[in-house]
């Protein structure tokens, strides 16, 4: 019996040194086994205590290598594909109910680091204060409805959709005025008259109700200033210098020239007359073509 556990003993130690000196000649430790049932493989340790592999072992997720591989088939395989090829990130699917916050972060080079499809983004996608200010550069096109209110700020001054909001807001007082406007909703009438040097250039425009909406007018005279005055009143019933003075306006001397914008109703009609004298009670006569003026109404 004692000798039997000698000789074991005895075994042990040779396997020891056998050990202690593989390593110290930079040798290493081979475990065989079998692969397969056919295919022997070795796993051995080497001298800087790293685990080694021989042969090929088939099969199993192509992302454990170090180097990267293809893309596996698998539908439920949600790894990081970089041109091609896996960097090592393995995971189950994650399906659209469930939430994942994701980082994004400016390029290397100072570009945007993800690139937005056109209709990519579905309208009401981003809630308020989910994107930064200036995470949005100019010249994005962006779909109204895609953002909402406060997601996207523009220095403290409100919310893409707030300015929107208040832009459609305007438009719709313009249209709303040019529904009421004669001279804003359709093209008004023109009216062109050069003066003759007599009658006080009495020119009737219109004959009932309606709108004056401009006048541009113009003086050749190089000494005098002329005066275009109209009343609420047809032809017939005008008489310049005693007549009541609807509208008035100077025409500067020196081909002096004037634009106005006026948008006045009439009630009764419209007569126009020039003179040189800024009085209503003024009757004098301008030259023949010295003032020209063109009359916008409806």
């Amino acid at each position: 019996m004692f000798k039997k556990v000698w000789k074991e003993f005895f075994a042990l130690l040779m396997i020891v040194a056998l050990t202690e000196s593989a390593f110290a000649q930079g040798g290493s430790i081979t475990i065989r086994g079998t692969y397969n049932g056919t295919t022997v493989k070795n796993i051995a340790v080497d001298s800087n205590g790293n685990l080694v592999l021989s042969g090929t072992i088939t099969g199993g997720n192509g992302a454990a290598s170090n180097t990267g591989s293809g893309v596996p088939a698998q539908a439920g395989y949600t790894g990081v594909n970089i041109g091609g090829t896996l960097t090592g990130v393995t995971g189950t699917a994650v399906s659209s109910s469930r939430a994942m916050d994701v980082n994004i972060v400016g390029g290397a080079t100072g570009g945007g680091a993800v690139t937005v499809a056109s209709g990519a983004v579905a309208s009401g996608a981003y809630a308020a204060g989910s994107i930064a200010a200036g995470a949005i550069v100019d010249g994005a096109d962006l779909t109204q409805g895609a953002i909402g209110d406060a997601a996207a700020t523009q220095g403290s001054t409100g919310s893409i959709s707030a300015k929107l909001r208040t832009i459609t807001s305007q438009l719709n007082t313009l249209n709303s005025l040019a529904a009421t406007d004669p001279c804003a909703g359709t093209i008004p009438t023109i009216k062109r008259y050069i003066s003759v040097g007599s009658s006080e250039d009495e020119s009737q425009v219109k004959a009932t109700a309606g709108t004056l909406c401009a006048i541009q007018a113009r003086n050749a005279n190089s000494s005098a200033d002329a005066f275009l005055k109209c009343t609420n009143l047809t032809a017939a019933n005008t008489t310049p210098g005693s007549s009541a003075v609807y509208y008035d306006m100077i025409v500067p001397k020196g081909g002096g020239y004037v634009n106005a914008i006026i948008h006045a109703p009439f009630s009764v009609a419209l007569t126009c007359y020039i003179v040189t004298g800024k009085a209503d009670s003024d009757a004098t006569e301008v030259a023949a073509d010295d003032v020209s003026y063109f009359l916008l109404y409806q």
